[in-house]
């Protein structure tokens, strides 16, 4: 599966859950602000997958400003990247660490798909992800998008809403 084809298929499984897209990339920015939307819908916001630095920090400040206004009791921000933040324009570099630490306190649920076969910046994922190592699905590169770890990202937060 290819990055967005990942998203659309979770969001597919996810009948009758909110939704919302922020890309990560570079500068990041909101494509769909929280509502009932569609796997097609998904499809046509995201591009397909180009090689770009991230903006890890920035896109974290826009998923929490759309979860925070929330009125949903269960709230889940799945996250796919590969652990790295390259890219500053809202926020400061270690700022992501604040602002998991906020959605936490706020009860949001952080999974986190960490594709790389590097070791850099794994010390950085636990900080973000909700709890132990269970909130973490790892895999090699993005090209191994794949149903196994889609069904293990889908486990990880339909546990949390059981």
């Amino acid at each position: 599966l290819q990055q967005k084809e990942f998203v659309a298929e979770a969001v597919q499984h996810l009948k009758g859950a909110r939704t919302g897209l922020v890309e990560i990339r570079c500068p990041a920015a909101v494509h769909l602000r929280m509502g009932p939307h569609t796997a097609q819908e998904i499809m046509s916001k995201l591009g397909p997958y180009l090689n770009a630095y991230t903006a890890t920090a920035d896109a974290f400040l826009y998923a929490k400003e759309l979860l925070l206004a929330e009125t949903t009791n269960e709230k889940t921000l799945l996250i796919i990247s590969d652990g790295d933040r390259s890219c500053y324009m809202r926020a400061g570099p270690d700022e992501e660490f604040t602002i998991a630490e906020e959605l936490h306190k706020n009860n949001v649920q952080i999974v986190y798909v960490r594709m790389t076969e590097y070791e850099y910046n794994k010390d950085r994922v636990p900080r973000i992800a909700s709890g132990p190592n269970d909130k973490i699905i790892t895999g090699t590169n993005f090209r191994e998008l794949n149903t196994d770890i889609l069904k293990n990202a889908l486990d990880t937060i339909c546990k949390e809403v059981d």
